[in-house]
């Protein structure tokens, strides 16, 4: 799944064409763009299925065979609903340090990726059911309700290094002020993601967010599932 708004449609039918898979594109119309009410619409289409949802922005840069490594990581991540498969120091302020870059994965309490991350399917109801009764009318962002819900609920998986990256262009939402929106740590686009080991090891470390981040939730603009599925 892609959330995109009109003008980010090349580099969304590019991903298409890099991923070599069906993907269903959930189209935001409206000026700037709504993330979470454009993540919350798609998911929808997805409540009774099995497995797991890519979830991916229409500003995302990925790299070759992730939806193989996708599969791999999803049979191993038994114990979790959350995958994120991009990794940001601006988010999580441990990858700063060496010490966490060595390993496979990360468990976060309160972060999931809004550029890539996967969800499971069965997750996918009491997500919006929760979001339905917490996330005021007006917020935006996605990343946020996500990690607050995995707060609640179970913490998400961090996959190291990052599988994919974002595009270097300034953010459509208009109330974000965010520089630096690049990876911490990512292979590259001609990288096959397919050779990397994912088997889950007996220990990962637990890490939070950083604290500079809000825990509060401001809305700034409408959050009505509006989107659009495009096939």
């Amino acid at each position: 799944m892609i959330m995109a708004v009109p003008e980010r449609m090349a580099n969304v039918l590019s991903t298409i064409e890099y991923l070599d898979a069906d993907v269903r594109v959930v189209l935001d119309q409206r000026r700037g763009g709504n993330p979470w009410a454009t993540r919350a619409k798609g998911l929808e289409s997805f409540i009774g299925e099995h497995g797991w949802v890519l979830m991916l922005q229409d500003d995302v840069v990925v790299c070759r065979n992730l939806m193989a490594a996708c599969d791999a990581i999803a049979r191993e991540a038994t114990r979790y609903c959350f995958v994120s498969l991009y990794a940001s120091s601006r988010c999580v302020r441990e990858l700063r340090h060496n010490t966490y870059r060595s390993h496979r994965y990360l468990e976060v309490s309160d972060w999931v990726s809004g550029p890539a991350s996967m969800i499971r399917c069965s997750e996918i109801p009491s997500l919006l059911e929760w979001a339905d009764r917490n996330v005021p009318a007006g917020y935006i962002n996605d990343d946020h309700v996500m990690g607050r819900y995995c707060s609640t609920h179970s913490p998400a998986l961090m996959v190291l290094p990052s599988l994919t990256d974002h595009l270097d262009t300034p953010s459509t939402v208009h109330a974000r002020g965010m520089p630096k929106r690049k990876a911490t740590m990512f292979v590259g686009e001609d990288f096959d993601a397919s050779s990397l080991d994912y088997s889950m090891p007996d220990e990962i470390p637990h890490l939070v967010r950083d604290p500079r981040r809000p825990r509060s939730f401001v809305p700034v603009a409408s959050s009505s599932r509006t989107g659009t599925l495009a096939k």
